[in-house]
């Protein structure tokens, strides 16, 4: 028995010798070659070939302390250094230490939310330093400054808080873009000069410059008065080209290859107007779109003719179609404190030809119509870059075909989305995300006889890796690409954010639908599908794949497996 917990011991808790002159109690901690040759030495290397015990120490304290053994201790023996690393530590506690109770009470709840049980490390010490100045800047405290202590006893951080005065964004001075108004940019802006600052407004201005291509990069320079009560800011830009090119290939099990083309120009005329073509080609979808954002008013420079010509031609698994579509409409957008707001309103026309799966009769369409579309979007939702995971977003789009325009009945069809996402909890070096999507839409239209008669543009359809998840791509309802005039979808996802790397993500998923072949009718028959699957978050677009259950209820029907892989898909 004596022998056993002699042999149970060494294992569990005996000496790690990671060079004869280091010797770690405990158990191992890997550490890269790189770092071994810091504290070892490097044979190879005359100057680093011998480390004398107290270097090694530094190099070692340093290592320890940013994987969270903070107190490690260190002695020398017949010239080996031995190394008791000590416990790792966890943030058990956060205290906010301000001379404002009530701004220190918020800020300490916020951070504690983020990084209670985290790892205690320099770097998370940092990080923790860091998302209190970001919250300081969040309510309106540009020059505040933050200070960190920590309690190695109990795992406590003390953060000290020095908010100094609050500011207003006050007058923005911004550098002169040749060759355009000086009002030119101020639509991209979501903020103005007598709105309290947000730090996060300034990092929304530029990436709605970068995104939209206008300039190339663009930064604020803060200014900042010793005592903080003056505060100034500047702004500067990188222009780079006005026109661009991108163009890019991909596949996925949905759409098999595709290859997307665009060429646009960003900085049309003096206040930088957008003329675009982008061009897409896949199995399912062969498009062709002309785009001109042109903004003719100096003074209202929100409010622009927007006009688009598009060239489509589909052939899903159920229906096919060829449309032609030119939209010259009426364009302006508003900021508010927390969401900003597009409206776009005009006529339309639009032609084409279509066939459905139970019907080998071609149909012939062509006229004309009134739309208008209006996109409500949470600044929060729109600070993400690839894939959002705070927020809201709501979407409205209304048309109206008439006999006086060309079309057969009159139809008016309404269709709606909203999303809304949130963290939930924190869960290793990421979070729990969770969100809900719905879509509803439906087309009023009396007394028709055959849906068949209908061109798909005006109905509602399913499936696909950005709508009901676990069903072909535009396959549901299950009548032969007939379509549907009402539906009903809800999509649910919980999302594990930094899944062993900081761009993947582990998901899982509910998404459910009824659909109606009257107007703001519903059948009692529900699809649905659950599922997990992974996303990669890739420097060229998103990437998932994913594994679903294709069910429905009354009937009862399970149609088994559906697995989707590639480029494209979202929530």
């Amino acid at each position: 028995m004596l022998f056993m917990l002699m042999i149970f011991s060494s294992i569990s808790y005996g000496d790690v010798n990671y060079c004869p002159e280091v010797r770690m109690l405990g158990k191992k901690i890997d550490f890269s070659d790189t770092e071994r040759k810091l504290f070892c030495g490097d044979p190879s290397s005359h100057a680093w070939k011998y480390i004398p015990p107290y270097q090694a120490e530094q190099f070692l304290r340093g290592m320890l302390q940013s994987r969270g053994y903070l107190s490690p201790k260190f002695e020398v023996k017949e010239d080996v250094l031995i190394v008791r690393k000590g416990r790792k530590s966890n943030v058990k506690s956060i205290r906010v230490i301000s001379d404002n109770a009530g701004l220190g009470k918020k800020i300490r709840k916020d951070v504690r939310r983020l990084y209670r049980k985290r790892v205690l490390n320099t770097g998370m010490l940092n990080s923790i330093e860091a998302e209190a100045q970001a919250q300081l800047r969040r309510r309106g405290y540009p020059c505040g400054k933050v200070k960190s202590q920590v309690n190695v006893l109990n795992d406590t951080v003390a953060l000290i808080l020095d908010p100094k005065v609050k500011h207003r964004f006050g007058e923005i001075t911004r550098e002169q873009i040749t060759g355009l108004h000086e009002n030119a940019l101020l639509r991209f802006y979501p903020m103005t000069e007598d709105q309290r600052f947000n730090g996060d407004l300034l990092s929304l201005t530029e990436k709605r410059l970068v995104r939209a291509e206008v300039v190339q990069a663009t930064y604020f320079l803060e200014n900042c008065s010793e005592d903080g009560k003056k505060f100034s800011l500047e702004q500067k830009f990188i222009t780079g080209p006005p026109r661009t090119l991108r163009y890019g290939a991909g596949a996925s099990t949905e759409a098999g290859p595709f290859v997307r083309a665009r060429w646009a120009n960003n900085r049309e005329g003096k206040m930088a107007s957008l003329l675009a073509a982008t061009a897409e080609l896949s199995l399912r979808v062969q498009s062709l779109n002309l785009t001109s954002d042109f903004f003719p008013w100096t003074e209202k420079p929100r409010q622009s003719f927007f006009t688009q010509f598009e060239l489509i031609r589909e052939s899903q698994f159920d229906y096919e179609q060829s449309l032609a579509r030119l939209r010259p409409q009426f364009k302006w957008t508003k900021d508010f404190h927390q969401h900003g707001t597009t409206w776009i309103v005009g006529p339309a026309v639009e032609s084409g030809k279509f066939k459905s799966q139970a019907e080998s009769v071609t149909r012939n369409f062509s006229t004309g119509l009134l739309e208008g579309s209006f996109l409500r979007t949470a600044h929060q939702y729109e600070l993400f870059d690839v894939h959002p995971q705070d927020g809201n977003q709501l979407g409205v789009t209304l048309s109206y075909r008439h006999p006086a325009l060309g079309f057969a009945r009159s139809l008016t069809r309404l269709d709606t989305t909203f999303v809304q996402l949130g963290s939930l909890t924190n869960s290793g070096r990421g979070a729990i995300v969770g969100g809900f999507r719905l879509k509803a839409g439906t087309a009023f239209i009396r007394k028709l006889d055959d849906l068949n008669k209908l061109p798909p543009e005006v109905k509602f359809f399913g499936g696909g890796s950005d709508d009901l998840r676990g069903y072909l791509l535009r396959t549901l309802p299950d009548n032969n690409g007939a379509g549907a005039l009402t539906r009903v979808i809800g999509k649910f996802e919980l999302r594990q954010t930094h899944f062993f790397h900081q761009k993947v993500e582990a998901f899982a998923f509910h998404d459910s639908g009824y659909f109606g072949e009257e107007s703001f009718s519903l059948t009692s028959r529900l699809w649905y599908s659950p599922g997990v699957g992974l996303r990669w978050l890739s420097p060229i677009g998103l990437i998932q794949g994913y594994w679903a259950r294709a069910l429905s209820i009354s009937p009862t029907e399970d149609s088994g497996n559906f697995y989707f892989a590639g480029l494209g898909g979202t929530f």
